[in-house]
């Protein structure tokens, strides 16, 4: 799947044109404490060996963070 992913990203979505996306995925800290960890510990990856969250991000048209007691809730809308 992460392969498909990265070959969708790096052709700009080009086979889900007209695609629109809006998700609200809220988060509990510890998931947060989990992930930030996770990335912390991890070794530097070269660009080739992952997705490029950059061209990725291109796609993102509106995020906001809502912080609430015990959860972080993400809104985000993507368009290609």
């Amino acid at each position: 799947m992460n392969d498909w992913l990265r070959v969708q990203i790096e052709n700009g979505f080009s086979d889900l044109k007209g695609l629109q996306l809006r998700a609200t995925i809220p988060l509990k800290d510890q998931v947060i404490n989990d992930a930030i960890a996770q990335f912390l510990q991890r070794p530097a990856m070269p660009p080739s060996a992952g997705l490029d969250l950059g061209t990725f991000l291109a796609f993102v048209k509106q995020a906001h963070v809502r912080s609430t007691e015990g959860a972080v809730t993400i809104e985000v809308a993507i368009s290609v």
